[in-house]
């Protein structure tokens, strides 16, 4: 099995080009790519010695990237950290990268130039910031080593503290060879992404494999890498750069699709013909978010079979599974009452011109997230359970367990603990049917009210209230055995409004779960917490709640149902 690096280097043997948006809008060949990072190998050695661990926080630049591919040809560590949270303080943010290179023992921390202000000089641990730029400077005779380095990745923190990840350039390898096998990569292909560097998605999902798809005996694919920045300001500008480059593949979590779609009427006319593979993971994928995505965007030649719904995690390197491009992705209708007993009944499939069923209601619709990839077996088993014995029939519902050679090497600062024949337990719930894969949700994610099972996300898809900002409310458990509402108010809700939209957001989630929440809480804007790739952080939110941390405008509470 090929390393990643050794496949990243065929690919910058290749006629692709490489750009970067907004900063770096000018194609650049594929090739300079490898030439910086032989000079930032070189800078590396010299600053840090032979082997040396960085910790970057990676930016979307092109001497962010060669700064990965030139610690791995220095032999290196590359430790990509986290951005900073919402709302977060700027001395909160260095304290954390602090305590996060003291763990790894970095030898020297990589910013954005434009973040170099933020850390002082000497951050008490021997470690110097550099911008990435100063990277590219290497010169001279130093011997780079043949064997490259690791990855460490962390680990989003939307259900725990973040974990660093250790990965081998072979596990990374594995995970792109069977992504480029799946996705069907042909000669032509160009790829475009927002999504941030310092996420598995991103770094691994597009922009590794992108530039390996550029070797060319696999495809001479282009790729433009948006800033996640760039695109939160302006979400058009993911549409409208594939419109523009003819982009075929392409990624975003259900979070992202919304954004775009909400923003379509203000964008250019465009042509999404050429469109062949959208993946969508990260969270749970919502089927109303693509039937609206292929109803809209099909007006502008987005093709149905383009959908490519995924499952994956850090501790996998990325991917799991995936749904095959030239297909319609699958979904299918189950009973809810089931799935809150922890059993799958199929209740038929819906059409796109169905009503979306809504969770407590009847029925809840789930969508396939595919097969596993060549490299990668999944299980299902009661949860708890080993998996020898533990495996439930197809169709039940248990915890998710992985297994292959993407699986990480070791966890730094916390014990790596594999089940029984080297089954990784992600603590999420699905089950399979068919041979695919469908999640349910996270095991820690899971309301028990009354005996009964809600996962927060099912609960959260039951709530349209115009007082909410679209994608910050939350469901969390309560230590009363109940559930509460946390959410950031619109810009069009007024403080007095709230009190009424929360009582309207109770009798809603009543009728359509049939369970209430003891509390519907409003905090100040850009205060729920979400990871950098736009996930909710149920358990900040929960943390905060039961600690009194909560930055309340206004709270509602009920008695008991």
């Amino acid at each position: 099995m090929p390393t990643v690096l050794e496949m990243v280097e065929k690919g910058c043997s290749g006629s692709g080009k490489l750009r970067f948006l907004p900063n770096e809008a000018d194609p650049r060949p594929i090739s300079d790519l490898w030439k910086a990072s032989e000079a930032a190998g070189k800078w590396l050695v010299s600053k840090a010695g032979e082997r040396p661990v960085i910790a970057g926080v990676l930016s979307t630049s092109f001497a962010s990237v060669a700064s990965v591919l030139g610690t791995w040809r220095a032999g290196g560590t590359f430790a990509s950290l986290p951005l900073p949270g919402r709302a977060m303080s700027p001395d909160a943010y260095v304290s954390q990268l602090t305590r996060v290179c003291k763990l790894i023992e970095a030898s020297c921390l990589l910013v954005d130039p434009a973040y170099l202000s933020l850390f002082p000089d000497d951050m008490g641990l021997d470690i110097k910031p550099y911008g990435f730029d100063e990277v590219l400077s290497g010169r001279g005779e130093i011997s780079l080593p043949d064997e490259g380095g690791w990855l460490v990745q962390f680990s989003s923190g939307s259900t725990s503290d973040p974990k660093g990840i250790r990965l081998s350039q072979e596990a990374i390898g594995a995970n792109v060879v069977s992504i480029i096998e799946r996705a069907a990569v042909v000669p032509g292909d160009k790829c475009c992404s927002w999504l941030p560097l310092s996420h598995d998605m991103g770094l691994i999902g597009m922009c590794l494999t992108a530039l390996a798809t550029g070797a060319p005996e696999i495809g001479n694919s282009d790729l433009t890498l948006i800033s996640p920045e760039h695109f939160l300001a302006r979400p058009t500008v993911w549409m409208e750069t594939c419109s523009e480059m003819g982009a075929s593949i392409t990624c975003g979590p259900n979070f992202g699709l919304e954004l775009a779609l909400r923003r379509l009427k203000r964008s250019k006319p465009l042509d999404l013909s050429r469109m062949r593979v959208l993946i969508t993971g990260a969270e749970r994928v919502r089927p109303s978010t693509l039937h609206r995505v292929e109803e809209e965007l099909g007006a502008f030649g987005f093709p149905k079979g383009a959908f490519c719904p995924a499952y994956g995690l850090a501790e996998a390197t990325l991917c799991v599974s995936l749904s095959a491009p030239g297909r319609e992705w699958k979904s299918v209708l189950a009973d809810s009452k089931a799935m809150t007993e922890g059993r799958f009944e199929e209740m038929g499939v819906r059409s796109a011109s169905d009503p979306e069923p809504h969770y407590g209601t009847e029925i809840i619709e789930l969508v396939s997230c595919g097969s596993p990839i060549s490299d990668m077996e999944f299980m299902v088993v009661a949860p708890g359970s080993s998996p020898a014995s533990g495996k439930v029939p197809q169709g039940s519902t248990g915890e998710i367990l992985v297994k292959g050679p993407s699986l990480l090497t070791d966890y730094i600062g916390a014990e790596l603990s594999l089940a029984e024949g080297g089954w990784f337990e992600t603590s999420d719930l699905g089950f399979e049917r068919d041979g695919e894969l469908y999640v349910v949700g996270r095991m820690d994610d899971l309301i028990i009210v009354a005996g009964k099972n809600f996962h927060a996300v099912d609960l959260e898809a039951c709530v349209d209230n115009a007082a909410v900002k679209p994608g910050t409310l939350v469901a969390v458990a309560t230590e009363d055995g109940r559930y509460a509402v946390v959410a950031e108010p619109s810009e069009a809700a007024t403080a007095d409004a709230l009190p009424q939209a929360a009582n309207e957001i109770r009798s809603q989630l009543s009728e359509s779960a049939g369970t209430a929440p003891s509390s519907v809480i409003f905090v100040t804007p850009k205060s729920v917490p979400k990871t950098t790739s736009g996930k909710l952080q149920r358990y900040k939110v929960r943390m905060a709640l039961e600690s009194g941390q909560l930055s309340v405008e206004s709270r509602s509470d009920f008695g008991a149902r």
